[in-house]
């Protein structure tokens, strides 16, 4: 698989806001079909199937570096840093990137396809996106080039041919990146570059030399080293512990949201320069960055540092020469964290009182089961009461129908018995004493009188007027 970078100069950013504030949104110009002057050769149709499959996520890259004659940040190039490294199999060439990651493609992003009349190209169009809080430098260069730079493309090639012109046509694949840059594109070849195992292997023949010098190298400073060890009486090792062992030890009060005090680290350790006998610390507030280089003494086998004559210093541990304002950084404060970790952690979390309430839900639960029953108990009363009034109802209406009585004659005596005012027993008594009477008083009078008395042979006995209707009532 060959490696390439393919710079193309037609490519600009324009801005537009996001929804996102986080997010500044560029156009990408990112290449044509057909021949380049880097004699490579596109066809649109592989140009299509590459970037369906892996435009998206792909990183938008940069490198900036300051210029000493314009005296101005800029972009720079595809920059790395080459190492050689001795491995089992001999030496190695390892490649590390300096270039930052400033921004993407997303995983929706538009991809478009836009022809130019006077170049007679198709032109392969996406939409990416920058963090903004992250730009740094990045923000102030495209500012002062209307926010456009040129773009080169990072791809590793699957599938290629060299064609009979010449020409090397790419047929498959993949976007790994996609580079601003601010240095002029070598259009010929001179940005074209092919790293695969064969091209690596003749670089590492061509630098057998330099290698032979590199571990030279490596075998004199580690002399320096064991010369130096003997000069100080103690290893460089041995002066980082004492000088990390006193840093560690160092303590400042500091003042939390609620006006309570706690203890927090004064300083990181950072590094150790033995040839100035300095200790390069880090201010722990880390709200405000800065370094320091603290000088110390050697006293045999004691490392003591003076923290009375520190001194700030610059990343390159040189000491800081001018007045400049110390970068503010929105960072965490590992002890402020602990320290209200601590607090929170302090705080009564009444188990009592908690014990207490869930034994009251506990009771109220109990109490609302026992509610529960009763309605169910108080459901089951009235229905029974509503059963043993209809049958009560149905009795009175069975003894009013025993009797030849006007509903009128007996409406007062019934409405005794259905208030209960009388049994059923006693409704049936009064009743038939009133169709008895009512009896009586229909029965018309004899007019003569005689004092003989009849004899009847044939009288049944079993005989009862009004079939002993009236029985059980005299």
């Amino acid at each position: 698989m060959k490696y390439l970078r393919l710079p193309c100069q037609f490519e600009n950013l324009s801005f537009d806001e996001n929804d996102d504030k986080r997010l500044i949104k560029c156009k990408l110009k990112i290449q044509h079909d057909l021949s380049n002057p880097n004699k490579s050769y596109f066809d649109l149709e592989d140009i299509k199937n590459a970037a369906q499959k892996s435009l998206r996520h792909t990183p938008i890259l940069g490198s900036v570096v300051y210029d000493e004659d314009s005296e101005e940040y800029r972009l720079n190039g595809h920059d790395m840093n080459y190492k050689i490294v001795k491995g089992n199999d001999g030496f190695e060439l390892k490649i590390s990137h300096i270039e930052k990651i400033y921004g993407f493609i997303p995983h929706d992003a538009e991809i478009e396809y836009e022809y130019d009349e006077d170049a007679d190209r198709n032109y392969l169009i996406s939409y990416g996106y920058l963090w903004k809080n992250y730009l740094d430098e990045v923000e102030d260069i495209l500012d002062k080039n209307d926010g456009n730079t040129d773009i080169s493309m990072e791809i590793s090639v699957e599938d290629s041919f060299e064609r009979d012109d010449g020409l090397i046509q790419i047929k498959d694949y993949t976007f790994e990146g996609i580079t601003m840059l601010g240095v002029p594109p070598g259009m010929i070849g001179a940005n074209l570059e092919l790293f695969s195992r064969e091209s690596i292997s003749n670089i590492k023949f061509e630098m057998e030399e330099l290698c032979k010098t590199y571990a030279l190298e490596k075998e004199e400073e580690n002399l320096d080293k064991n010369n130096q060890t003997k000069e100080f009486g103690l290893s460089v090792q041995n002066i980082t512990d004492q000088i990390t062992t006193q840093i560690n030890s160092r303590f400042v009060e500091k003042e939390d949201y609620w006006g309570d005090k706690y203890q927090a680290r004064e300083f990181w350790f950072m590094d150790v320069l033995p040839d100035d006998k300095i200790a390069i610390v880090e201010n722990a507030d880390w709200s405000c960055r800065q370094y320091f280089g603290v000088p110390y003494t050697l006293n045999e086998d004691v490392v003591t540092l003076d923290f009375d004559n520190k001194k700030s210093y610059i990343q390159e541990w040189r000491e800081m020469s001018g007045e400049v304002e110390p970068k503010v950084f929105n960072c965490e404060d590992t002890q402020l964290k602990e320290h209200i970790i601590n607090k929170f952690d302090s705080i009564d979390t009444h188990e009592n009182e908690v014990a207490e309430l869930e034994n009251l839900k506990t009771s109220y639960s109990e109490l609302e089961d026992k509610l529960n029953a009763m309605q169910d108990y108080a459901e089951l009363k009235e229905f029974k009461e509503n059963y043993d009034k209809a049958k009560y109802e149905k009795e009175i209406e069975d003894a009013s129908k025993l009797f030849d009585l006007d509903e009128e004659e007996i409406k007062d005596l019934k409405d005794k018995a259905m208030n209960k005012e009388i049994t059923v027993a006693e409704f049936e008594k009064e009743l038939g004493f009133m169709f008895a009477m009512k009896v009586k008083d229909s029965k018309p009078v004899e007019k003569t009188k005689t004092n003989e008395v009849q004899v009847f042979d044939n009288v049944d006995s079993k005989y009862e007027p009004y079939g002993g209707l009236f029985k059980k009532y005299l």
